[in-house]
């Protein structure tokens, strides 16, 4: 589904969460609208609906939907066969996001392959079992860091 009556410029990026690795929450190239508004698209997102966006190289994702950010037409969309998913965040043309069963993915921002998962430990409290990543992911100078359900904080990088 795919509805449109404005246009919708491309001209700032918004990567992870709270802007960037030092979760400011703020983009100086970035503005909203500041006239008359309009919808300038709506894209039905299924179950990637509980993530959050974020916005980068003129694409918005949201989970596993890649959408264009100018037009809403889907790109790709990858079933991570995980609700909830967390905020992704994006860095060097690779979608990174955290789901709620305990791992880490590292998606191909081009064409949704899967490059990498790391797995997540999960901790036992009697009959509860606590995992997951909570939040959104933060990529810094190659490291991608996580913070997880049962308490535990993560770098995930290169050997």
């Amino acid at each position: 589904m795919h509805d449109s009556d404005v246009s919708s410029p491309q001209t700032a990026a918004w990567p992870a969460a709270r802007y960037d690795a030092a979760n400011t929450g703020f983009n100086p190239d970035a503005s909203g609208p500041t006239g008359d508004v309009g919808l300038a698209w709506r894209q039905s997102a299924c179950t990637e609906a509980g993530s959050g966006v974020v916005v980068s190289d003129g694409r918005a994702y949201a989970g596993g939907l890649v959408v264009d950010g100018a037009t809403g037409r889907p790109r790709w969309h990858r079933s991570l066969d995980a609700p909830g998913l967390g905020t992704p965040a994006v860095a060097d043309g690779v979608v990174y996001v955290g789901i709620p069963s305990g791992a880490v993915l590292a998606v191909d921002a081009g064409d949704g392959r899967v490059r990498w998962r790391v797995e997540t430990r999960e901790v036992l409290f009697g009959d509860y079992t606590r995992a997951g990543v909570s939040g959104s992911p933060a990529v810094v100078d190659g490291v991608v860091y996580v913070a997880t359900a049962p308490g535990d904080l993560y770098a995930i990088a290169e050997r």
